[in-house]
């Protein structure tokens, strides 16, 4: 029998794990943008 509790804190460990990895992605995204932008107008 698989413990509902067990899978559930399975579940939720593999979602914050891509939440995190997501949102670094996205301010890493961010600052490159802004350089981007920065050396544009430089």
């Amino acid at each position: 029998m698989v413990d509902s509790r067990k899978v559930n804190n399975i579940k939720e460990s593999i979602f914050n794990y891509i939440y995190i990895t997501t949102l670094f992605h996205m301010h890493d995204n961010t600052i490159t943008a802004k350089n981007i932008i920065k050396a544009d107008y430089i």
